[in-house]
């Protein structure tokens, strides 16, 4: 607190005040007497001229968000590159209940914190030339913008088509591939976003994402619907267990996957593989648990079960301890060598190829005093058409 709030001289404006709009607003909440005046009343004189967003929380136990990560959750709706600017220009402000400073992007939140954008700063974005009367060579980047925005059909009634359980708690969705969990760089269009939006629309409590999927990977996403819910979630989701359903607590979860992948050399009938995920320059331990449960035409279908939850850490065990690259992921297979697959041809004219094979299947979560709940979620088109090309009769439900 003291790093982001120091104390100020009586009568004097914050450090990197910008003339403008942002002056005579600084100049009436800035000050230590102000603050001390009014309190928390010192946001008032913002609230015509500002969008504000919802106080920043977390469950406990979590890395709290930083501004820039905030605002990708909660913004105002803006793409990640009009918000890098307006934290370059300094045009963004924090809240901390008493007081409104400057804020940068790494700057740590925390909870109760609130975070200010000029509406005038919106409406110039939402003033911006539209895309007809750009030059072609815009309308050509924009185009390819939005081609890797994924699929923009994806709206509130066509994801709830995709429900699989709700209760007073949660929300369970199929996930499509190509449609991101949540908004980043070059991605204005995913599952958080759409959700907000609905709530914004008919004032609900915004719904918390307490699990990520990539966005390449389809299959079961679980959307808490309150704070409650989303702390005992998180919990839940920390404590993963193995195949022998150990774990550290009573509330747990289980994840199943199922994934095409390259007949790899290291492949058996069923193993662990043990093998640190480098995370931000730290090595965390990571476990999974497969089964093979099909091979042939230089492909295998393989039933995974993480133990631990690392970024990639499927993508990453498959194609780099068992030599079995997910087929259709580009990051970590080698084209080259998939191209030679004998069943590659068959699959190209199924409608097979394209996509990525890695689905997120079932999942078992045990809730506060209750039986837990299995969630099953259909596997996608891409790999069905693939066992049957393959001649696979394995049951992926």
């Amino acid at each position: 607190m003291r790093a982001l709030f120091p104390p100020l001289k009586r009568g004097l404006v914050a450090e990197g005040v910008i003339p403008g709009a942002w002056g005579a607003l600084e100049r009436a909440c800035f000050s230590t007497e102000a603050a001390d005046r009014r309190g928390t009343s010192a946001l008032t004189p913002w609230l015509p001229k500002t969008w504000i967003s919802a106080a920043v929380s977390f469950v406990d136990g979590q890395e709290p968000p930083t501004a820039l990560t905030w605002l990708r959750r909660r913004g105002p709706g803006i793409p990640e590159s009009y918000l890098q600017r307006l934290f370059r220009e300094r045009q963004i402000r924090v809240f901390n209940g008493t007081q409104v400073r400057v804020v940068r992007k790494s700057v740590v939140m925390e909870k109760g914190f609130k975070l200010l954008v000029m509406k005038e700063r919106l409406q110039e974005f939402n003033n911006e030339p539209s895309n007809e009367s750009k030059p072609k060579e815009e309308k050509q980047q924009v185009a390819k913008k939005k081609k890797t925005d994924g699929p923009g059909q994806w709206t509130w009634e066509s994801l709830w088509k995709r429900k699989l359980y709700q209760d007073s708690d949660m929300i369970v969705i199929n996930k499509p591939e190509g449609l991101a969990t949540q908004n980043g760089t070059g991605v204005k269009v995913s599952v958080d976003s759409i959700l907000r939006q609905r709530a914004l629309e008919h004032g609900w409590e915004p719904p918390k994402l307490v699990h990520r999927l990539d966005k390449d990977t389809s299959g079961v996403l679980v959307i808490a619907k309150n704070t409650d819910a989303a702390s005992w979630m998180a919990e839940a989701f920390r404590e993963r267990s193995s195949d022998d359903g150990k774990s550290k607590t009573v509330f747990r979860v289980r994840k199943t996957y199922w994934a095409i992948t390259q007949a790899g050399p290291a492949l058996q009938s069923r193993g662990t593989v043990k093998k640190d995920i480098v995370a931000n320059g730290n090595r965390l331990p990571a476990e999974t648990v497969y089964f093979c449960k099909e091979i042939s035409h230089g492909l295998a279908l393989l039933k995974l079960m993480p133990v631990t939850g690392r970024k990639h850490q499927l993508r990453i065990h498959c194609a780099c301890v068992l030599g079995a690259p997910i087929l259709g992921d580009d990051s970590y297979r080698k084209r080259k060598e998939e191209l030679e697959i004998p069943a590659i041809p068959d699959l190209k004219k199924a409608g097979a190829l394209g996509k990525m094979h890695l689905h997120a299947g079932t999942l078992v979560i045990g809730k506060p005093g209750k039986k837990p709940i299995k969630i099953v979620a259909p596997p996608p088109r891409h790999m069905v058409e693939a066992c049957k090309v393959l001649g696979w009769t394995c049951n992926m439900n």
